[in-house]
């Protein structure tokens, strides 16, 4: 606010000492104190008048998306007056004050008794509900002295989750990488060592016959082999005690967040079972 009063106050004293000089010095002074007075009086009056009949609302495309990755939404602008509103901008008071605002976007001009409808590009930074506080539509056209608000209607809102993590790691799929898990002597698999042999089945891969049994028989018999056992895999988030009452869940506690759901995707496209 004090970056908006500061050119008032310097408009307000320039007309009153102009306005002093007319009076006591000589009558053109007040020509400048007119001009200092309709500049403030523009300043102040036109851009209410530009958000006086706006009705807006905004809406996310998808109820949910990752902090990093752009999402869409859908923008609507109506204007019920004659007044053109120019240079309109779509912002968020954060939580904390030195967060300062959040721009969701800017538009350029919106007519006089006309309806605007946009697809928009957003990309939320970090995690959370978007929008947190109440979202408003600005301008503070002409002169930038004076700012006017007006509060925007959130249809649908968006929660983003924490931005995955890349992990490389070996794949485990692999026959010659199979020493990360624990074959299971218990239960017949495709992989692993040769616990026996049986008849071939339909669906049974050709890799498999074991053809000096099959000669020996004179029918298809098949290699049985190990199984890899499974393993569940538990996640957990141990939360440091010197990190419990923070106000700011974004800081250190986020990158927690964010390597866990990045370890979470890639044992999901494993198929690895997960708990959590």
């Amino acid at each position: 606010m004090s970056g908006q009063v500061k050119p008032i106050l310097v408009l307000v004293s320039i007309g009153g000492i102009a306005l002093a000089c007319g009076l006591m010095l000589a009558p053109q002074a007040f020509s400048l104190a007119a001009c200092c007075l309709a500049v403030l009086g523009i300043a102040l009056i036109w851009p209410y008048l530009s958000l006086w009949g706006l009705e807006v609302e905004l809406a996310f495309s998808s109820r949910r998306g990752n902090a990093g990755e752009p999402v869409e939404y859908e923008l609507w602008i109506r204007n019920r007056g004659p007044f053109s509103a120019w240079g309109l901008l779509l912002e968020e008071n954060r939580l904390l004050p030195n967060q300062g605002q959040l721009i969701y976007g800017t538009v350029d001009y919106v007519s006089g008794w006309s309806t605007l409808k946009q697809t928009r590009i957003w990309t939320p930074n970090v995690r959370g509900e978007y929008p947190q506080t109440l979202l408003h539509i600005s301008t503070a056209f002409p002169f930038g002295l004076w700012k006017c608000r007006k509060p925007i209607r959130v249809k649908q809102t968006l929660l983003a989750w924490p931005q995955p993590l890349p992990l490389v790691c070996p794949d485990f799929s692999q026959g010659c990488k199979l020493s990360g898990l624990t074959a299971n002597n218990h239960r017949p698999g495709a992989s692993g060592e040769r616990v026996g042999t049986r008849e071939y089945r339909n669906g049974d891969s050709l890799r498999a016959v074991h053809w000096a049994q099959t000669a020996k028989q004179d029918r298809l018999i098949v290699s049985e082999r190990q199984m890899v056992a499974q393993y569940v895999v538990e996640l957990r988030v141990l939360r440091p005690e010197s990190l419990i009452g923070l106000n700011d869940p974004r800081g250190d506690i986020g990158g927690g967040y964010t390597s866990f759901s990045g370890d979470s995707a890639y044992l999901l496209r494993k198929k690895r079972p997960v708990t959590h």
